[in-house]
């Protein structure tokens, strides 16, 4: 990573690092189900919003706000679990969870897997304007290769020198 090489780093090293992950699972992985999705949207970045330590609302409201309408996330109040929400909304949230850490590479493991094709086609959506903003990109799809039509897979570097395939 930027020129150095890593082995046997912790997730909060690859974090630190630049990278962000959106697990498989998100319901298990990628969420705590009984918080909200204030919340939730700013779990990986707790250290950037709030340095010091002491967290408050007013200070993750931008990153919140910012998310929600970026990715479009259908949340009728953002203080109510994320629990509530559809597979598609939720897994744009754990999205958006890891891009509030800016990060410099985003793994996308099947993001796809558990919404409806609306949602699917979103969520891509979002994925390619990521790459076009910077961060790369590495998608990987089910084993079966059910995605394999919804998204041309990406290679990119961190310079922003993009090329797609498919």
């Amino acid at each position: 990573m930027n020129g150095k090489g890593v082995t046997s780093a912790t997730p909060k090293q690859m974090k630190e690092a630049g990278l962000g992950y959106t697990p498989e699972n998100r319901k298990e992985a990628g969420l705590v189900q009984v918080l909200s999705t204030h919340d939730n949207l700013c779990l990986a970045s707790l250290a950037h919003i709030a340095p010091s330590g002491i967290v408050t609302r007013t200070r993750e409201q931008s990153y919140v706000r910012r998310r929600i309408s970026d990715l479009a996330i259908k949340v009728p109040e953002p203080m109510l679990p994320v629990s509530s929400l559809s597979g598609g909304n939720q897994q744009k949230v754990v999205i958006g969870n890891w891009l509030n850490t800016a990060p410099q590479v985003m793994f996308f493991d099947e993001p796809s897997r558990g919404v409806d094709v609306q949602a699917k086609r979103q969520i891509f959506d979002i994925i390619w304007d990521q790459a076009e903003r910077g961060p790369c990109g590495n998608v990987r799809f089910d084993r079966a290769g059910r995605s394999a039509g919804s998204c041309r897979p990406h290679f990119g570097d961190a310079s922003g020198a993009h090329r797609r395939r498919g």
